[in-house]
């Protein structure tokens, strides 16, 4: 039972990837509305600035609004923890999974870690306390990572590498 439940997850997040990727892959149309502007102006608004005008771990949730269900009809919670709001990599991505995310009928919360490896460790950290049922990453530090993997995987919560590999110790 539990194999099939990782199984399942681990399907919906390649899914949630592969059409990051799709997505990601397309030009033309309004660029501004994906350039790194925008999307800090995006965490920005969902995030918490400092005095120094700098966005500290801002989250932001998607709700899927209609599409087709998720394998299994269940609601779905799935983080994404990207490593920058503003590299167009991730920018891409970041659209490509709330399309995808749409389409298939789960909730994503993404969270940003502006490449500190510390508040990417505590953004995963929330979404493990908030019971997402997986989590796609892209790790700042392939070695730090390692023990928010291993946490998550405590939790019996699928995580998935995204961009970037983990390596362990």
């Amino acid at each position: 039972m539990a194999k099939m439940r990782y199984l399942k997850l681990a399907a919906l997040l390649w899914v949630l990837v592969l059409g990051a990727v799709a997505c990601g892959g397309e030009t033309g149309g309004d660029t501004a509305a994906t350039g790194p502007d925008t999307a800090a102006e995006e965490t920005t608004a969902a995030g918490e600035t400092t005095a120094d005008g700098e966005t500290t771990a801002a989250e932001e949730t998607t709700a899927a609004d209609g599409g087709t269900p998720n394998a299994g009809g269940e609601d779905r919670l799935i983080g994404v923890s990207l490593a920058s709001p503003t590299i167009p990599l991730y920018v891409a991505m970041a659209e490509g999974i709330r399309d995808q995310a749409a389409e298939v009928g789960v909730e994503v919360v993404f969270t940003d870690a502006d490449e500190d490896v510390e508040a990417q460790l505590n953004d995963v950290q929330d979404l493990i306390s908030q019971g997402v049922d997986g989590i796609l990453i892209s790790p700042i530090d392939s070695v730090a990572a390692v023990p928010a993997y291993e946490d998550a995987r405590a939790q019996d919560i699928t995580i998935v590498s995204i961009a970037r590999n983990v390596e362990p110790e």
